[in-house]
């Protein structure tokens, strides 16, 4: 049966307890340790402890009574009980809280408990207490613990030596050593043992050359690549910079794998994890480094590390060809104040006309000639004679006032126009696409995003998925994107990479917002106890600021030294372009002309028509 008691502040009343406040004398051999060791240095650390069944009942009693799980929150576990669903039980605090110290007290084998246990049980420290009569410092090379960062054993010394030593005695192992796995760190004495560091030491301070496998896939620019200068299966980027930077430190090799072997970059499918991850969670390599976000479901079957960069999947579109020159006679005014300029004019053509026809003697003498008087201060010609009556005047110098600013605006931006291309306004956002005719495009190697965007729940996102078409070769995309009818979705800086530098797309754009933006991190197999190792160097690489300083390299090497202010400056220059205008520029202007003629026939025609019907 599993005993789970809470934290209490009630007297104690246990009849052991109140001799072990005042004396340890009568404690047993192993127990007596124990005790100062949570009087001392875990004072105040939660407890989880583990104690064997086939125990003494006066060990037990007296486990029970011991004054530090009086004080602290613990929970007490009975090894005979099942592992599993234990764990399964309890909440991560007590699986792996960073301060709590889990304590096994065993005189029998305690293993079986601890391999069924769930793998969501990984405390931090792990603290073996021995009371049997021979030596099990193997036990802290098992594969049961290995997941375990901080591990020491405390053991009892056997009959034939407790003459000769009379005090319980502190192991821990070195799993990477090539000369003593299993280490002594002295007897136990609480003036030497004063803090947790003393007692739980790095086993991890060099991997001793240890080869680590990585299952990776040469083809991620520009985070991992094959090297151009070196071998065959040589990797290149950013994380093989990361890997040899931190390699000198900790003393380890690395052998990266070519490709994915099922040509999957790495997603849980029918119940079991493809590509990368697949090779990582089966236990084939160590770890991967290519490009993988931190999602929920991932950090369930695997560990992952620090995050060393933030970056999503870019969405990349061609830029729109610029508008018909032609069409530069109107551009300078928004289609609502041509609206306003033309209802403005038939307005005061209207008040001019009624004006006119209410003096007694007619300024113009009708409609046929107030519109052509009125037209010549927007097209910028003098007035030939001015009203003679006040009102009239009045009515004019405004219009010619209005009519000076439209002119004088409409001309300085037709220069601009006229010279500059113009180019239709650029879908930016993701809202913009979903809401566009453009399709979403993407190459199917098993990344989250396809089947993320089918079964969101933001309509942006969901709305994105449904108008996804999946390719197996980028081959296949890059026609349909070059048509202007697909956005191409790709990690951000890879899809940069691939579009100028292999398909040499120039006339390209990324959207301002990403597909899921997260931060990058390598996984590692589940309860890896080494892997806060590489977490440290992860991060100071990341505060040297290294990391985005080999990003820009690397980015550098595909696409040229200073490519950023290059990009700048050639948009620039497209902008600034300083030519003479041709007739292409000028085309809007003999459209106005042959509509005008084709208008003036018109009338004339009309007029035609109406005289002889009045004759």
């Amino acid at each position: 049966m599993i005993l789970i008691f809470l934290v209490t502040l009630l007297p104690v009343t246990h009849p052991v307890l109140g001799f072990l406040v005042n004396t340890t004398s009568s404690l047993s051999f192993g127990v007596e340790a124990l005790y100062t060791v949570l009087r001392g240095p875990l004072a105040d650390w939660g407890v989880v402890l583990y104690r064997d069944p086939d125990l003494e009942v006066k060990v037990l009693d007296q486990l029970l009574a011991l004054p530090a799980l009086q004080d602290s929150p613990r929970v007490l576990v009975d090894l005979g009980s099942d592992g599993d669903l234990w764990s399964k039980d309890q909440p991560a605090p007590v699986l792996r809280g960073a301060r709590v110290i889990h304590i096994v007290v065993f005189k029998e084998d305690p293993r079986p408990f601890f391999e069924a246990i769930s793998l969501q049980w990984n405390p931090k420290y792990l603290m073996l207490f021995s009371l049997a009569d021979e030596s099990v410092q193997t036990l802290l090379m098992d594969n049961v613990f290995k997941g375990i960062e901080r591990l020491v054993l405390f053991e009892n010394p056997t009959p034939l030596f407790q003459k000769r030593r009379a005090k319980a005695r502190l192991y821990t192992s070195l799993p990477f050593s090539k000369v003593q796995p299993v280490i002594a760190l002295g007897d136990w004495n609480p003036t030497t043992f004063r803090n947790s560091e003393d007692i739980f030491v790095d086993r991890y301070q060099s991997f001793e050359g240890y080869e680590f496998l990585l299952g990776t896939w040469l083809d991620d620019r520009p985070y991992l690549y094959q090297s151009a200068t070196k071998a065959k299966g040589v990797g290149d980027g950013v994380v093989a910079e990361m890997l040899d930077a931190m390699a000198g430190v900790l003393d380890y090799r690395y052998n990266v794998t070519t490709v994915s072997p099922d040509e999957q970059w790495g997603s849980y499918e029918n119940g079991s994890w493809n590509g990368m991850l697949g090779m990582v969670h089966r236990g084939e390599k160590n770890f991967t480094v290519n490009y993988f976000v931190i999602t929920e479901e991932r950090l369930e079957a695997f560990d992952a590390s620090v995050s060393y960069r933030m970056e999503g999947f870019g969405l990349a579109m061609m830029i729109p060809a610029p508008l018909a020159k032609w069409r530069a006679t109107y551009y300078p005014f928004m289609p609502s104040v041509w609206f306003c300029v033309g209802g403005t004019f038939a307005i005061v053509v209207v008040i001019m006309t009624l004006q006119d026809l209410l003096q007694p003697e007619p300024f113009l003498g009708g409609l046929g000639q107030t519109w052509p008087y009125l037209l010549r201060a927007v097209v910028n010609h003098s007035l030939p004679v001015l009203p003679t009556a006040q009102w009239q005047r009045v009515l004019v110098g405004v219009w010619w006032v209005y009519c000076f600013i439209l002119t004088t605006a409409y001309t300085a931006n037709l220069i601009a126009f006229l010279t500059i291309p113009v180019f239709p306004k650029r879908i930016q956002t993701l809202e913009e696409l979903a809401q566009s005719d453009y399709r979403v495009s993407m190459c199917d190697y098993g990344e989250f995003v396809p089947g993320a965007l089918k079964t969101s729940e933001n309509r942006v996102y969901r709305a994105l998925g449904d108008k996804l078409d999946l390719f197996k070769e980028y081959e296949e995309i890059i026609p349909l994107m070059r048509r202007g009818t697909h956005a191409f979705i790709e990690s951000y800086s890879y899809g940069r990479l691939l579009l100028y530098a292999d398909f040499e797309i120039l006339y390209s754009y990324m959207l301002k917002d990403q597909l899921y933006p997260g931060h990058l991190c390598w996984y590692f197999q589940k309860n890896t106890a080494w892997k806060y190792k590489f977490d440290q160097g992860i991060q100071r690489l990341v505060e040297a600021g290294l990391i985005s300083r080999w990003l820009k390299i690397k980015m550098e090497d595909f696409l040229g030294q200073d490519y950023e202010r290059r990009e700048r400056l050639a948009a620039k220059e497209q902008l600034d372009n300083k030519q003479p205008l041709s007739l292409q520029h000028l085309q809007g202007v003999f459209f106005i002309l042959l509509l005008s003629w084709a208008a003036s026939v018109v009338v004339f025609t009309i007029e035609l028509v109406l005289l002889q019907v009045l004759q």
